[in-house]
């Protein structure tokens, strides 16, 4: 399970890993398990990608030894400056996740 994907924020890129520990800071900071994500997704899209992003930007500057995305509140301001975000978070959930076995072959 790992999708890893970059975002825009404040002009700058951000490398984003989305694994199980990105999983587990979701879990810690948003109170979201695993079982209720694709249901929070659906209900709460406005607050579970720029969410998804932030753990998932965390965790990848943790891995790397970098400065971490900081306050979320701002994070998640500068995160919808930007529409590509929504794609790249979108991306990275389904390379963690992999397709659905019905959708498999059918690009």
């Amino acid at each position: 399970m790992r999708g890893e994907f970059a975002i825009t924020i404040q002009e700058k890129e951000i490398d984003c890993n989305l694994n199980l520990n990105a999983f587990r800071l979701l879990s810690q900071k948003f109170k979201v398990s695993l079982q209720e994500l694709d249901t929070w997704l659906a209900a709460e899209p406005l607050e579970a990608l720029p969410a998804l992003a932030y753990c998932a930007a965390l965790n990848s500057a943790v891995r790397s030894g970098t400065k971490g995305p900081g306050d979320f509140e701002k994070f998640a301001s500068d995160f919808f400056d930007n529409e590509a975000n929504f794609e790249a978070v979108t991306q990275g959930i389904e390379a963690a996740f992999g397709k659905d076995e019905e959708e498999t072959g059918k690009e």
